[in-house]
């Protein structure tokens, strides 16, 4: 989105309130599922969040006139109309594009992989000697809370070396 943390960095949160995170998300939604499911999105989201009449005659005048002109949207169900009532239409996009992401058991695998040879990557860096580390396949967990991800860690003792 234009945005790119420094080296090291850790990036900061989607600000869904910037302009060019709404206009990255438009962008993003129309490749996901198309231009017209992009139009048809923001129609309804319009239906249920009109904007406010205009304060002026003539401007009245103009939006009954361009209303005549119009196709009359289908109405929206009383759900639909609810859940669109007053949201924010990039908060909308964006749960939409989240919650359309496929993610495999072999994309969450490989995740759990690279997690783990992070942590064994820290280790090593901090000074823990390399033949006092092992990592094993990631295993699936549930329970999952609040966004937190779960690290097993075993500790064991060192072998004793040998005297002779």
């Amino acid at each position: 989105m234009g945005y790119r943390p420094a080296p090291g960095a850790e990036p900061a949160p989607v600000d869904l309130a910037l302009p060019k995170t709404g206009t990255a998300l438009k962008k993003l939604f129309a490749k996901r599922f198309g231009k017209e499911a992009l139009n048809t999105f923001e129609s309804r989201f319009e239906q249920a969040n009109p904007p406010p009449p205009p304060k002026s005659a003539a401007g009245r005048l103009l939006v009954r006139l361009g209303g005549l002109f119009k196709a009359r949207p289908k109405p929206l169900a009383p759900e639909e109309a609810a859940r669109l009532k007053g949201a924010d239409l990039n908060e909308l996009l964006y749960r939409r594009l989240l919650t359309s992401e496929k993610v495999t058991e072999a994309d969450l695998s490989a995740l759990g992989k690279a997690r783990g040879d992070a942590i064994l990557a820290r280790l090593k860096a901090d000074g823990v000697a390399a033949e006092r580390l092992s990592g094993k396949p990631p295993v699936a967990t549930n329970g999952i809370k609040d966004h937190e991800v779960p690290a097993k860690l075993t500790l064991g003792v060192a072998g004793t070396p040998k005297h002779e």
